[in-house]
């Protein structure tokens, strides 16, 4: 099950066990390199799935973290905007393999039911 709410999404399982969280709105003015730094390099770094009008979208997943983000870059020349936070992504630590085929991963709007 899945509850939207604009620009906060979650998941259930059971009704009651919340897998995934899914933040698209209000996620500051953090620059997504001061954010990626301290997280040291992305288990897996891909097109992201969160598009955005003048934007390249870029997923860096983090499972040992319980953590995706979605950065937005603009791919005017020069850039019309500096890099920002599309989406973030929390959900209970594990590995890529789970996050890809339960998580949502390989294009998928969301957890595996």
């Amino acid at each position: 099950m899945v509850v939207d709410t604009g620009g906060l999404r979650y998941w259930l399982r059971d009704r009651d066990h919340v897998v995934l969280v899914e933040v698209t709105g209000h996620l500051g003015a953090t620059a997504p390199a001061d954010l990626q730094g301290p997280l040291g390099a992305a288990a897996r770094e891909g097109a992201g799935r969160f598009l955005q009008v003048g934007a390249t979208t870029t997923e860096m997943v983090y499972p040992g973290r319980g953590l995706a983000i979605t950065v937005a870059a603009s791919y005017d020349t020069p850039p019309s905007f500096a890099p920002r936070l599309a989406a973030v992504q929390l959900f209970a630590i594990t590995d890529l393999r789970t996050f890809v085929l339960e998580l949502g991963g390989n294009d998928r709007g969301g957890p595996v039911h």
